[in-house]
């Protein structure tokens, strides 16, 4: 099937329901992220995630393993990839 067919499937209103609530659900996700990365953390906020001192996550970032953007704030990405390593 290409990206032109459609394909007619059945389900019932629970099912339906649920796939709608699903989709909104994970675009919630999706926009929540994304707001995230443009907004930013502040450190305060990473210090709590993180449960740890002002001085660790100012060590972290010297050491580069938490990247900060130029007004200070760091991203969910640079989050997630500290947390990844």
């Amino acid at each position: 099937m290409n990206d032109k067919e459609f394909k007619l499937i059945q389900v019932t209103p629970i099912e339906l329901e649920n796939l709608i609530l699903n989709s909104l659900e994970k675009h919630e996700r999706i926009k929540l992220v994304k707001e995230k990365n443009i907004t930013g953390l502040t450190k305060k906020e990473v210090q709590r995630r993180l449960e740890i001192s002002y001085n660790t996550l100012q060590r972290l970032i010297n050491k580069g393993l938490i990247k900060v953007r130029p007004d200070g704030k760091i991203t969910e990405k640079a989050l997630n990839d500290y947390l990844n390593l």
